[in-house]
């Protein structure tokens, strides 16, 4: 097999979101696996406007208004915030800079449309990637030499309709290979002119258990004596009342480990794990209550027992990467419906392991297929 030159983009700024960073990571360790140099582009699609706002600054010190400037960004915080969110790390750069190949420059748009870095396939997702029309996602650009893959990658809560679905059509019609994570992604892309796509499972699941184990941090932290329940939330509303949580397990004589968000503010105590840390409290948990796609991931991986809490208001069209996973594996039982007790019903997680490897395999025969 020819040894290819492949370049990723997709988001890997998170400074909290777990299932960011290993989607990133899984996907570059399963391609490297396949014989292939894989590396990140890092673009940030927001560095435009942090350049307008430098700009501001500069402005506003020539004026003499840096004063007036910092007492209202003050006078926001306090009106509208009372006191900034305290920020914790968890380390996400060390584990970066361990794990992930990249290129050393970040990119603009503009720039990476002017002068791209080498690559003889540019690949995009997985994650939301195809969230907005942002046309670096959906890999306009590059030479026309290069061939172009999405994998897994996903339109989150977008419903293209009108102008923005002209849009995708013309960019998905650049693409050789489209893969996407949803099936409602199947619907956009039929939509948008691609019957060819595929639904594929997201890249963490390509990998097996124990190279995530390899992650695990190993220190005076590790606690296996006591049982616990691991409650893990992103910063999404949702149908969770944490009360009953913490109910059940007084009732079942469980601790608990609960990991949220950067800001993410409630009466109870919350940790903030590497993400070492956080796979290897994930293999040790009793139970998992979560409200994250790739907390569900993870707790299939790991063969845990687990319920998911559906997002709601402006974030349940979300839903529908969870309603996926869920689907594929029959899982819908796991959903959480003020039934948090149903959590210790048993699961037939051979047929499920089975399954995940037999998927496994199809698509790394897929992509040794592809990228030659």
């Amino acid at each position: 097999m020819k040894k290819l030159n492949i370049a990723v983009v997709t988001h890997w700024q998170s400074n909290d979101n777990y299932g960011q960073i290993l989607q990133l990571f899984a996907l570059q360790k399963s391609l490297s696996k396949l014989g292939h140099n894989v590396y990140l582009i890092r673009y940030d699609m927001y560095r435009p406007y942090l350049t307008v706002g430098r700009k501001l600054k500069r402005y506003l010190k020539i004026f003499n208004l840096s004063k007036l400037f910092s007492y209202s960004k003050k006078l926001i915080n306090n009106r509208f915030l009372k006191t900034p969110p305290e920020f914790h790390s968890r380390n996400f750069d060390t584990f970066f800079n361990d794990h992930i190949k990249y290129t050393e420059k970040i990119y603009s748009g503009k720039e990476l449309k002017a002068d791209p870095p080498y690559a003889d396939i540019y690949i995009t997702g997985s994650d939301q990637v195809w969230y907005s029309v942002d046309d670096i996602f959906f890999l306009n650009f590059g030479t026309a030499a290069a061939k172009r893959m999405s994998y897994a990658a996903s339109f989150g809560p977008s419903d293209f309709q009108g102008v923005n679905l002209r849009l995708v059509r013309d960019y998905l019609g650049k693409i050789d290979y489209v893969t996407v994570r949803e099936k409602k992604g199947l619907d956009i892309c039929k939509r948008a002119g691609r019957t060819d796509a595929l639904c594929v499972p997201d890249p963490t699941l390509l990998l097996p258990r124990e190279e995530y184990d390899k992650l695990f941090v190993n220190d005076d932290k590790s606690d296996t004596t006591n049982k616990y329940i691991l409650i893990y939330l992103l910063g999404n509303q949702c149908k969770l009342d944490l009360n009953q949580v913490y109910e059940f397990a007084r009732e079942n004589k469980l601790q608990v480990k609960y990991v949220a968000s950067q800001g993410w503010v409630d009466e109870y105590e919350k940790i903030y794990p590497t993400i070492g840390e956080w796979l290897r409290d994930i293999s040790n948990a009793e139970y998992i209550i979560t409200n994250s796609f790739h907390g569900c991931v993870f707790s299939i991986l790991y063969n845990k027992l687990f319920k998911v809490a559906l997002l709601s208001g402006r974030h349940s069209g979300m839903n529908t990467r969870i309603e996926t996973l869920l689907g594929e594996f029959k899982l819908e039982d796991r959903i959480l419906n003020d039934d948090i007790e149903r959590i210790a019903a048993p699961l037939n997680y051979n047929a499920i392991n089975d399954l995940i490897e037999k998927q496994r395999n199809e698509i790394l025969d897929y992509l040794s297929g592809v990228l030659k």
